[in-house]
């Protein structure tokens, strides 16, 4: 896997939305999933980005790919404990990547047809907070689309809570003003 990765910003997840948004609600179940949990990742490495010290080697060199803050999971579990997100969006952004991992690391075509993932998309929290949504999908006797429904429901919602995150955390100064002057 290539190191090189290009650093997304807050404004160019805003700009990708709208793409990411159309595979949700068109694209394959693998798309869906795929895709929506590699947006998550990407919003994710925002909010760190912003977070840590701006042009820092060593911010890059945690968030590369095979750094120690490369990974979806120990992004999803950095941004909780340091309060970034609620406990809710992190259990789902969990389940989100448990279904990722499912979907992307298996032989066979796994669909949300699968009665595993439908259990997992059961778990998501977000989903169940718009409740006029949640009492449309829970009256569905089609567990495949309730599936489907909770996964895109939730993703795009927990969505939300990075991007807002990532315009509104702290940003750390410039690595060039943090440094020691006399270094």
């Amino acid at each position: 896997m290539s190191e090189k990765k290009t650093k997304k910003t807050k404004e160019q997840l805003s700009d990708e939305t709208q793409k990411v948004f159309d595979v949700l609600n068109e694209g394959t179940d693998l798309a869906r999933v795929v895709l929506g949990a590699a947006f998550l990742d990407a919003g994710m490495e925002v909010v760190l980005r912003e977070r840590f010290l701006k042009g820092s080697k060593t911010t890059d060199s945690l968030l590369k790919p095979t750094g120690p803050l490369g990974s979806y999971i120990a992004r999803a579990r950095l941004l909780y404990c340091l309060g970034l997100v609620s406990k809710e969006t992190h259990q789902d952004l969990e389940t989100i990547g448990t279904i990722r991992n499912m979907v992307a690391h298996n032989h066979l075509h796994v669909t949300f047809e699968d009665g595993d993932i439908q259990e997992l998309c059961k778990k998501l929290k977000w989903w169940e907070l718009p409740s006029s949504i949640s009492e449309n999908i829970a009256g569905s006797n089609d567990l495949q689309n309730v599936a489907k429904q909770q996964f895109v429901i939730s993703l795009v919602l927990v969505f939300q809570q990075i991007h807002v995150t990532a315009f509104s955390v702290g940003s750390n100064p410039d690595y060039r003003i943090a440094r020691n002057p006399n270094t």
